[in-house]
């Protein structure tokens, strides 16, 4: 009797107009919390992207000792995509004029993840690969140096063409070297220079990045048996905790 009167007062209310503005509120707030929650996710999605461009892939292998090549066999078995990288200060001359700078030799394939963005005399580039005979310098080296495109610049015992300025660089990071203004160069291009002798301050670089994070796993229980304590494995809980802290607090925020 009672579920009976209320349907009939309901149906009553719903006719009469009592209960649209309810309903309007419902509408209202049903929509609110689903293009918030659409929201959130969306940021959630890109806050993780960038920081895992910031690393440059899934994960990085760092050394003062070369990467074996069989490293890099073992990374293509698991299916795993790989780039190569050396990064050390250094000098550069054009002329009357020296810089110190942070000289970077990467493989065609860098980076894994993120963004290159480098300034050519035809536009912007995003991850264009560089060719053997080219650098691409920092915008503060072009004053410093007194340097343009397609004008040389001298590094150790080789002289390279300047075809871009780099605008954006994934996982320059926070350090005494990368403080200095970058130099990108080809990896195939690094013994030509000279400049890797007994007691540089080389630092060897292996990036890696797959679809199948547990293959990542195995590739690591393969090769750790072969580090010392010059490597170390980054990941974006050991090498960017200030990204993550902000990323927790983003996600917190995010889900209130």
């Amino acid at each position: 009797m009672n579920l009976k009167f209320l349907f009939k007062n309901s149906y009553r209310d719903l006719r009469s107009g009592s209960l649209n503005l309810i309903l309007i509120s419902l509408t209202i707030a049903i929509g609110s919390i689903s293009c918030i929650s659409f929201l959130s996710d969306r940021v959630k999605q890109s806050l993780n992207r960038d920081i895992q461009a910031s690393l440059g892939g899934d994960r990085r292998i760092t050394s003062t000792e070369k990467i074996p090549n069989d490293w890099i066999v073992k990374a293509e078995d698991s299916k795993i995509s790989w780039a190569k990288g050396v990064r050390f200060p250094t000098m550069a001359m054009n002329g009357n004029n020296t810089k110190l700078i942070s000289l970077k030799a990467v493989s065609e394939n860098y980076p894994l993840k993120g963004n290159l963005e480098i300034d050519t005399p035809n536009g912007l580039k995003i991850n264009p690969k560089i060719s053997e005979g080219e650098i691409w310098i920092d915008p503060t080296l072009t004053s410093l140096l007194n340097v343009s495109f397609d004008e040389y610049i001298y590094i150790g015992e080789e002289k390279f063409k300047v075809t871009g300025i780099v605008s954006s660089e994934p996982d320059r990071g926070l350090n005494f070297v990368n403080f200095a203004p970058r130099i990108f160069l080809s990896l195939k291009d690094l013994s030509s220079t000279g400049l890797i002798q007994s007691g540089s301050r080389v630092t060897y670089r292996l990036w890696l990045r797959t679809d199948d994070i547990s293959s990542l796993d195995d590739f690591q229980d393969k090769v750790k048996g072969e580090f010392n304590s010059s490597h170390k494995i980054d990941t974006i809980e050991n090498s960017r905790p200030d990204l993550l802290e902000a990323l927790k607090r983003a996600d917190s925020f995010l889900s209130l």
